[in-house]
This record gives structure tokens, sequence and C-alpha cells, in this order.
């Protein structure tokens, strides 16, 4: 259970890592 939380826990950090480079991209430009 607790790898399946550590899975989830690093897809969510990933798409939310994701999203703050693409904000900053679109800040940018």
């Amino acid at each position: 259970m607790s790898n399946y939380l550590f899975i989830v826990t690093a897809a969510a950090f990933a798409m939310y890592a994701e999203a703050q480079c693409f904000l900053l991209d679109i800040n940018i430009n």
C-alpha cells in the first residue's frame, strides 16, 4: 500500500512540476 501511495505522490508531483514549468514558459513568452 505504501508503494502505491509513493507512486501516486510521485506522479502528482511530476504533474505539478510540469504545470509550473508550462506556466513559467507562458509568462516568459
